[in-house]
């Protein structure tokens, strides 16, 4: 029996979301109330059958316990299908030339480290793994200031340059609905808690699938609608040193 609190913290977070009482939830999973609430405080471990049918009663996918619900998420039903990050498409151009982030270094407005720094390393079938465990944390950035699960993380691989480039720190808002032509992180999950992440922009979406664009070498791809865990906007980054 491992523990994992990353996720342990967020199942609370996800059961008030879905408009849940710890006893409903235990009924719905098939535990006593009391198994819930040593859960929820970090009393006791996870095991993978448990954690899958928390998640299944919560109505999303096993990785998403890794991070916090949206704004706006509610009970099951409520939304379409309990991914982290949503998506919207009211137009706008996707092939402009690439511009950068909205912000790139400049001034902090929080007065301690408290953005969360997550890991990536190469090794992903997509390039890039992400950990959403914080391996570092630093000051708080203009665009995520009183942004709440706000986080960032580091650049692997060289697709995105030169509007990024392997090493740079990129800021991400998880709530931010991402839009036709913005930077994004594509997030997919296997429900092992490995996540591999994709930095590109967004140039259409329907039901069926996402389809972004790469800088280097420049090219267009789809990805399956259903692969997708999340997709987060890129609001900014720190240049790597």
């Amino acid at each position: 029996m491992a523990k994992d609190h990353s996720i342990q913290l967020h199942i609370r977070a996800w059961r008030e979301a879905r408009d849940l009482t710890q006893q409903q939830l235990a009924d719905a999973v098939g535990r006593d109330k009391s198994v819930i609430s040593k859960l929820e405080r970090g009393l006791s471990g996870l095991t993978d059958p448990v954690l899958r049918s928390i998640a299944a009663a919560l109505g999303i996918h096993p990785g998403a316990l890794y991070v916090p619900p949206p704004e706006g998420t509610g009970p099951v039903g409520a939304d379409s299908t309990g991914q982290v990050g949503s998506i919207t498409l009211p137009g706008g151009r996707s092939d402009a030339a690439p511009a950068g982030p909205l912000w790139s270094q400049g001034a902090l407005v929080g007065d301690r480290p408290d953005l969360p720094v997550y890991a990536s390393a190469e090794g992903g079938s997509t390039g890039m793994t992400v950990d959403f465990n914080p391996i570092d944390w630093v000051k708080r950035p203009e665009p995520l200031f009183n942004v709440k699960a706000g986080f960032a993380m580091y650049v692997v691989g060289d697709s995105m340059e030169p509007a990024y480039r392997q090493g740079d720190m990129i800021l991400v808002h998880p709530h931010r609905p991402a839009n036709q032509g913005d930077d994004v992180l594509v997030v997919k999950a296997d429900g092992n808690g490995r996540h591999d992440a994709l930095i590109k922009q967004l140039v259409s979406v329907n039901d069926d699938a996402l389809r972004v664009r790469q800088w280097n070498p420049v090219k267009e791809f789809a990805i399956p609608r259903k692969d997708v865990f999340a997709v987060y906007v890129v609001v900014g980054r720190y240049n790597r040193r």
